[in-house]
């Protein structure tokens, strides 16, 4: 409570008008206490001074309070709009991207949604080669991620339908299966499993423009291992059998059950994918591979190239760490 609505306010913000009125509030006072009767002829001397304290009150509080100035949020305001003089469109992303998880952060809900707003701005303006397939992609599922947290759901589904389009527009066929797990995670926080699994499944002719065996085998084992995540076994299975070796089908299924397997190290990178919270960038694999079926010593080999990229706002975006994050990572 304001210092000036009771006495001893001297010094205090608003007592200047506070004396400057007594006289007025005492002619009050004494002009009602004369005029006005009550049962007894008069209003009752307590009754007169416990309205003169409550107006004095509500003047003195009138006087001093203020609202406290938001330094953090204005100054991110500030920022993200200057951000949008950023020339290159992949920086500018970046750092909308960033204000509109830190406004988040704070609770600054309707700035975060600003900032989003000017995320999805720049992609729309983006020029197709002015963004990497990765960065674009990304763009729209971090939107609408951020856009889930914010509870802004129609945003997310825009977003998230913007990523899917994205992915299955992508002029070169054989790059779809490295961002289609990544994609299916949004769509299964937002639309289901079964939503989820139906776009997984729409990878089997993209994995067959992969070349390579080792390769092609290893998307076939992750992508399916993402749709049995979906709890879609019918569909997982459907999608391994575009490999026409049921000898490898056989030890891939054998391997996928049991997660413990030293051979199969590579699959938590990629094969949980699906399932939201879980994408990381994945270090080197041990792909499921082979030129000569009957020689099972070289069925899994070691390459150099990850499979499945991340398209997640943390992994792809994120520069900022709040504090409770920064001691969960020491």
């Amino acid at each position: 409570m304001c210092a000036a609505s009771h006495t001893g306010y001297e010094g205090r913000p608003g007592a200047g008008l506070i004396r400057h009125n007594e006289g007025n509030f005492s002619s009050i006072h004494a002009t009602i206490g004369n005029n006005v009767p009550n049962r007894s002829g008069l209003i009752p001397e307590n009754t007169m001074r416990i309205a003169t304290f409550a107006l004095l009150a509500t003047i003195g509080l009138a006087g001093c309070a203020s609202e406290p100035i938001d330094r953090e949020g204005r100054l991110l305001t500030l920022a993200a709009q200057e951000a949008q003089q950023n020339s290159d469109p992949t920086e500018r992303l970046t750092r909308q991207l960033n204000f509109a998880y830190r406004q988040l952060e704070h609770g600054k809900f309707t700035e975060s949604r600003q900032s989003l707003a000017y995320a999805a701005q720049t992609l729309r303006d983006a020029k197709p080669d002015a963004l990497k397939p990765q960065i674009r992609i990304a763009g729209w599922v971090s939107i609408s991620e951020l856009s889930r947290q914010n509870k802004d759901l129609p945003t997310a589904q825009t977003a998230c339908d913007q990523a899917v389009t994205t992915l299955t527009s992508l002029p070169t066929v054989s790059q779809r299966p490295d961002f289609v797990i990544g994609v299916s995670s949004e769509v299964e926080a937002l639309q289901g499993k079964p939503a989820a699994a139906k776009l997984l499944e729409q990878s089997a002719p993209w994995i067959k423009e992969i070349h390579g065996v080792p390769m092609r085998r290893a998307a076939l084992v992750a992508i399916s291992d993402a749709i049995f995540n979906c709890d879609d076994f019918d569909g997982g299975l459907a999608l391994l059998r575009t490999d026409t070796d049921a000898t490898w089908r056989s030890d891939a299924l054998s391997m996928l059950a049991d997660r413990d397997a030293r051979d199969l190290d590579w699959i938590s990178n990629v094969g949980n994918a699906a399932v939201p919270g879980t994408m990381a960038p994945a270090p080197p694999i041990t792909e499921l591979a082979t030129t000569n079926p009957a020689d099972t010593e070289s069925r899994f080999q070691t390459v150099s190239r990850s499979f499945g990229k991340p398209v997640d706002f943390h992994s792809v975006f994120q520069q900022f760490q709040s504090a409770s994050q920064q001691q969960q990572s020491k």
